[in-house]
């Protein structure tokens, strides 16, 4: 019958189809054959403006993960009682070029052990150094413990060459990504250094900076709060530090690059600046108006003018112009 070849032909078609759908719901069905069997991430500084900052090199730095499975983020009265993941609370992980792998072997993470139901979610906070004091439990009045996001309370030390970079990182991503989290650090502090405008070569005695608050409460991926203090901060030069016209009086190079509180310095704040330079010769001038902000570095270019030999004043070199300020205020933008 003329039929039965396009009957076999039509049958073959079928089986072949049946064949390729059956091929790809097992492909469906399985976990991504590439994909990491334990968590590591990839890690990166945020951006152009923040590659001057000291830690412009990750590799072979430590940080910490603290790390949180949900299905619905908590609401700002349930993160309370929100608790980190066991295996993932304050984890140790070493950077390997721009990676973040498990710093001890013996506690790999597997993505495996995360549920993949109700398309459950992972939050990852990374700090780094991974020294710092940050911790998701409150005790308050001597009342149990509550949890919250990943917070530190800080104190900027006195002594400039104990002050330290602080970067940090939030990523979120579902259970089943199977990939490196991708991570971009931030960083927590305002940098400080100041340069020579001087015409001529001086030698610098000390540089101050008065008036600072130098206590605050950080959370990873919300900012500083609580922000309180009255403190001075000096870099002193024994002996005296020749410096050329146009020259760093302070930078990262010498261990004296200041790492500050982001603030804002208003009427009240009498926040100055002094440098006392070739033995008793002084300048100084007040820090209204300015405002440090998370994640600047900030030169401060320190010139001296003369006028009728009673004047004095400093010029401010910001990333955003050039400032002027003396006595009676500061004309420019900041």
């Amino acid at each position: 019958s003329p039929i039965k070849p396009a009957y076999k032909i039509v049958t073959v078609i079928l089986m072949s189809a049946i064949l390729f759908l059956s091929a790809g719901c097992v492909k469906e069905t399985v976990t991504e054959p590439l994909g990491n069997e334990s968590l590591a991430f990839s890690a990166r500084l945020s951006d152009e403006a923040t590659k001057a900052m000291p830690t412009v090199n990750l590799d072979q730095k430590n940080a910490k993960i603290i790390g949180y499975i949900y299905h619905e983020w908590p609401s700002e009265d349930q993160v309370n009682s929100f608790v980190p993941l066991e295996a993932l609370d304050k984890k140790l992980y070493k950077f390997d070029g721009d990676q973040l792998v498990t710093a001890d072997e013996a506690e790999i993470v597997k993505w495996s052990s995360f549920p993949t139901s109700n398309n459950e979610k992972l939050k990852v906070y990374s700090y780094s150094p991974e020294s710092l004091d940050f911790t998701t439990d409150i005790i308050s009045d001597g009342a149990a413990a509550v949890h919250c996001l990943p917070s530190l309370t800080y104190e900027v030390s006195t002594d400039i060459s104990a002050q330290t970079d602080i970067i940090t990182a939030v990523s979120e991503v579902s259970t089943k990504f199977r990939k490196n989290i991708p991570l971009t650090f931030d960083h927590a502090l305002t940098a400080i250094k100041f340069r020579s405008g001087f015409d001529e070569a001086i030698k610098v005695n000390s540089i101050q900076i008065t008036n600072v608050k130098n206590t605050g409460t950080y959370t990873i991926g919300e900012g500083w709060d609580e922000l309180n203090g009255n403190q001075t901060y000096s870099v002193t030069f024994e002996g005296g530090k020749n410096v050329l016209p146009g020259g760093m009086i302070t930078d990262d190079n010498d261990g004296n690059l200041l790492f500050m509180l982001p603030q804002t310095f208003d009427d009240n704040s009498g926040t100055e600046v002094i440098l006392t330079y070739n033995t008793d010769q002084t300048i100084k001038t007040s820090l209204k108006g300015s405002k440090w902000e998370e994640g600047r570095m900030i030169t401060y270019t320190l010139h001296k003018e003369i006028q009728a030999n009673t004047s004095k004043m400093i010029y401010f070199d910001l990333a955003a112009g050039n400032v002027k300020i003396s006595s009676g205020g500061y004309s420019g933008k900041i």
